[in-house]
């Protein structure tokens, strides 16, 4: 959208200075080059929280840390989150890390969130009643889960958590975007007075990577891979043109233009909605000055994020510049392919075994769109395929989480009386097909 129309629906008030109650968590769930833009949309959140004048010691972030300094990483030691003409963007530069690596698990997330002990020197929330808070979740996701490096998140315990943070009194206002496939299902039946929620997609929908193509370059280079994701670079560049003309935005009108932006999938408001007409820059700060980003907007080109790893991966190939990289990116290749294959087939023999003989149940497990909510049974069954499946697929990785609603509809028949053990059947199932397996390359 052009500067001059988001001026138009922006406030002629100047900014606020920041508040020493305002704090930001930041999170971004996963590794690998070919998820490129999941931490450069992180690191791109935290300039903002920066920028707009939250102190650092009230942002706290979770960032993986494997991009800037990955071997396939074009321009080594930077990240961007926009093409540009020239360096000047880079996200990575004074971006303040502080868990990374092994501490990428839902766990400390949690305990961030309601303000429990990580270790000696680890921050975690220590707001207020008074306080505003500002959370950003970016990841893979889908119906009632999202994923971390190091395990996967159910609904019920983000829920619980943020009722934790209530019932502690640890604000009095949040502010939660979340950049994920399904992200809508995360909140949906979240009933807590001063959380208001924002959703990159719907309850059913994937989410959708950007800036992906390979004309999307930075001073000339092609990078490789998406540079962020659709819905995140749409609120956040919102954000950087007002700040920079000094304007504010309520979170009511930050939400539809985002929304119009995100032209892809379904953006969605959840929660309590009461206070939507307060300025956006009262959750992450805000100051005048800065660069309004150029007018003429780059290609946004999209990719689904169910397919993102490999599309990178094929893009990578193109720009492999010596033969060990080009060795272990076709292998890469190979492997993603094979693994889009095994989980195709897991899934056709997860629905035989529980609807034998049944070609319309099985039918209606493949198509059904069932709410996630037994936590035990859609939590077991997508860990079995974490723990058994793990030398054939990536159960947390966009592609196989693309099948989890299946999952979800055979808990939901269990519920109502199928007599089925889901954990168990996905076990048996992937360990013949990790048997079966045997001897294909893997990396």
């Amino acid at each position: 959208m052009a500067i001059r129309t988001l001026a138009l629906l922006a406030s002629s008030l100047t900014l606020p200075c920041a508040a020493e109650q305002h704090w930001a968590v930041i999170a971004a769930g996963s590794n690998t080059y070919s998820n490129y833009r999941h931490q450069a949309d992180a690191c791109h959140a935290m300039q903002l929280a920066k920028a707009r004048g939250i102190p650092a010691e009230r942002i706290i972030t979770m960032i993986y840390d494997d991009i800037a300094d990955n071997r396939l990483n074009r321009i080594p030691g930077k990240v961007f989150n926009r093409p540009s003409d020239n360096e000047d963007v880079d996200v990575y530069d004074g971006c303040q890390i502080d868990y990374s690596g092994s501490e990428i698990t839902p766990t400390v997330f949690l305990n961030i969130l309601t303000g429990t002990s990580n270790g000696a020197g680890k921050k975690v929330l220590q707001s207020g009643p008074d306080d505003h808070v500002f959370i950003f979740f970016v990841d893979h996701g889908a119906p009632g889960i999202v994923s971390f490096v190091g395990g996967t998140m159910h609904k019920a315990q983000m829920q619980a958590a943020l009722q934790t943070m209530k019932d502690q009194q640890m604000f009095s206002q949040v502010a939660f975007y979340m950049e994920t496939c399904e992200s809508g299902s995360m909140f949906e039946g979240m009933d807590i007075e001063g959380i208001y929620a924002v959703s990159a997609s719907g309850t059913d929908e994937p989410s959708w990577g950007t800036y992906c193509d390979s004309s999307d370059t930075v001073a000339g280079i092609d990078l490789g891979s998406c540079l962020g994701d659709l819905f995140a670079v749409s609120w956040m560049e919102t954000l950087d043109n007002l700040t920079a003309l000094g304007q504010t935005i309520t979170l009511q009108e930050h939400f539809e233009v985002t929304r119009d932006l995100t032209d892809k999938s379904k953006v969605m408001q959840w929660g309590d909605v009461s206070f939507t007409d307060e300025n956006a820059q009262e959750f992450i700060g805000g100051v005048d000055g800065g660069k309004v980003l150029s007018d003429k907007s780059p290609t946004k080109s999209e990719v689904s994020s169910r397919l993102a790893t490999i599309f990178s991966l094929r893009r990578q190939l193109d720009l492999a510049e010596n033969d060990a990289d080009r060795d272990l990116i076709e292998r890469l290749i190979q492997w993603e392919e094979a693994a889009m294959e095994h989980v195709h087939s897991v899934f056709a023999r997860f629905r035989e075994m529980a609807a034998p003989s049944d070609p319309e149940m099985q039918a209606a497990i493949e198509e059904g769109r069932q709410k996630p909510g037994d936590e035990a049974c859609e939590m077991g069954g997508h860990n079995a395929l974490r723990e058994h499946c793990g030398p054939i697929f990536k159960a947390n990785g966009a592609f196989a989480l693309g099948y989890h609603q299946q999952i979800v509809n055979v808990c939901h028949e269990v519920a109502s009386g199928l007599n089925f053990g889901v954990s168990g059947a996905l076990q048996t199932i992937c360990a013949d097909s990790v048997a079966e397996a045997m001897g294909e390359v893997t990396v």
